[in-house]
């Protein structure tokens, strides 16, 4: 079983299991948020903190048009924020 924290203190309830997973002691994988001070871009910074995740900001900084990089456009193509990384896994809420 796979065992993910809601509660952030790894005991008790908010732990939920998937069937067929170890339940055995895991890492968090290295979360990255590309983001920057815009409403939406705090939505996801938020929810990251009240799930008590810990996650690298990266700012995207929309007024010198960081968005329309070649590293943040192979990031998401789209050019929106908020954008995560996690262990290679790229996460948008723009995504297709």
């Amino acid at each position: 079983m796979v065992a993910i924290s809601l509660s952030g203190s790894g005991e008790g309830p908010g732990w939920v299991t998937a069937p067929g997973y170890s339940t055995a002691p895991f890492s968090a994988p290295s979360v990255s948020l590309y983001t920057d001070s815009t409403p939406n871009g705090r939505k996801t910074s938020i929810a990251l903190a009240e799930l008590g995740l810990d996650y690298e900001l990266k700012w995207v900084k929309l007024d010198q048009k960081e968005q329309m990089t070649p590293e943040f456009l192979a990031l998401n193509p789209n050019h929106k924020i908020p954008v995560l990384e996690d262990d290679g896994q790229v996460i948008s809420s723009w995504a297709k």
